[in-house]
């Protein structure tokens, strides 16, 4: 969204929206901007969440350096829990999914109990205060 179109939306003139922007920026309110990508558009239509459980600390920095290098982890998350971590992952298929899976169980340092891993998938996604591609049934 461009400014004057900010501008238009809360009443301002394009030159202070700028502004604001501009001292946002400066202040560290504003990290970056970011274009957000169609995966299915782009041929990535499985989205996955992926929980790992290492067997010893000393494998993290090499697990988390290959997962860092490979493509279709998008996010990593170092957790507190049952698990050590919570890959997100944006895939083409289930048999390329499959093929992370096993990417992640080669990683050297064994995964914690004989490869122990959880995955889930998504049936919708929620964006902007919206749920999409969900049926909702009436309340009798």
């Amino acid at each position: 969204m461009n400014a004057s179109t900010i501008a238009e939306r809360v009443n301002l003139s394009t030159s202070a929206v700028i502004e604001r922007m501009r001292k946002m920026e400066n202040s560290g309110c504003i990290e970056r901007y970011t274009a957000i990508f169609s995966d299915a558009a782009m041929g990535r239509d499985v989205s996955a969440f992926i929980s790992v459980g290492m067997e010893h600390p000393k494998y993290v920095e090499g697990f988390v350096h290959t997962v860092n290098g490979h493509k279709d982890i998008l996010q990593c998350y170092y957790m507190a829990g049952d698990f050590d971590f919570l890959l997100h992952v944006v895939t083409a298929s289930t048999s390329t999914l499959t093929g992370v899976l096993e990417d992640i169980k080669r990683i050297p340092g064994r995964i914690w109990c004989c490869g122990r891993t959880r995955t889930s998938c998504p049936r919708c996604r929620r964006r902007r205060n919206k749920l999409s591609n969900i049926r909702w049934r009436k309340s009798k």
